[in-house]
């Protein structure tokens, strides 16, 4: 990927990319949008004095699509049903939901970019 920031954005105003370092001066993004190594990574770039490599984040709303097309999945609802009375300390459950969310990973392999998040990146 090549880094254009022409083409990201320092907001955080549900951004669908966001740009590091340059992000001083602007608000942090919220926890959910970017996650906890995101947000690691956002607040590093602002303090004075911490290098940090330029790059982007690919935030939550960056991926709603591909959210939703997994949503329509069964195995994601397999996955909510494994949730139901989990128990960590029933290896039969534990069990079965790793499996649940191996079987959501597997389905979320065949997502790609579509044309406008290409664009994006």
């Amino acid at each position: 990927l090549t880094f254009v920031p022409s083409r990201l954005s320092s907001s955080s105003t549900m951004a669908s990319i966001i740009a590091f370092p340059g992000a001083g001066g602007t608000a942090a993004p919220g926890l959910g949008h970017v996650g906890g190594k995101g947000m690691s990574l956002w607040r590093m770039s602002t303090v004075p004095g911490c290098t940090v490599p330029d790059g982007f984040l690919l935030t939550t709303s960056f991926f709603e699509q591909w959210f939703g097309t997994l949503r329509e999945q069964p195995a994601w609802q397999a996955m909510l049903d494994t949730c139901q009375g989990y128990d960590p300390e029933d290896e039969g459950k534990v069990q079965a939901l790793h499996e649940a969310c191996e079987a959501a990973k597997v389905a979320s392999k065949v997502l790609a970019f579509d044309a406008q998040q290409r664009i994006a990146v």
